[in-house]
């Protein structure tokens, strides 16, 4: 085994972990936008329990979500990253590829205020939606597909950080072992 492999072993068992984590949370992501956008509520319903929207979620609309609107391009797009980044095992490609991730959502939407606030909501409107607090303006203006879209760049934020951390180790660590012993 070379040196540089042996100091950052990208198959191992944490290594996986993380790749699990990645492609729970797009599940989890990409289920709770196309729920969210398939619900169909009245403009002035109060605080909806959540079961209760689900049962008004419309499958036609649900189906229509696939071809329509730029913000399910990000959905997509992050399916491609989640692969590219299980496929690869470089870190500066993992870095890379989950830097985009987070970049994404600007270059599809555009940088608006609202887009950089998408991270501040987003943990609210998954608790909020789940909790039952959520009106039918919640989800009239597409804040669950919104609330999924900056839980994407969180994840990718917190994956840009890990592969940061790694390089970082594989850097300090490939200088000590260049180091002559003494």
């Amino acid at each position: 085994m070379s040196k540089i492999h042996s100091i950052v072993d990208t198959s191992s068992h944490v290594n996986r972990r993380w790749i699990g984590f990645l492609w729970v949370s797009w599940l989890f992501i990409a289920t709770f936008y196309f729920v969210g956008a398939s619900i169909s509520v009245d403009w002035g319903n109060r605080s909806i329990p959540f079961l209760t929207a689900l049962g008004t979620i419309r499958w036609q609309k649900f189906l229509d979500i696939f071809h329509e609107g730029t913000e399910v391009l990000i959905v997509y797009a992050a399916l491609i990253i989640c692969s590219a980044y299980t496929f690869r095992s470089s870190v500066k490609f993992r870095l890379f590829i989950m830097s985009l991730g987070f970049v994404l959502p600007f270059m599809i939407l555009g940088v608006y205020v609202e887009v950089v606030g998408l991270m501040a909501i987003a943990p609210m409107s998954v608790f909020g939606m789940i909790g039952g607090i959520a009106d039918g303006e919640f989800y009239i203006e597409d804040m669950p597909q919104y609330g999924a879209i900056g839980l994407w760049m969180w994840v990718s934020l917190l994956f840009c950080m890990h592969q940061g951390y790694l390089l970082l180790r594989l850097r300090y660590r490939m200088e000590d072992s260049l180091k002559p012993e003494a």
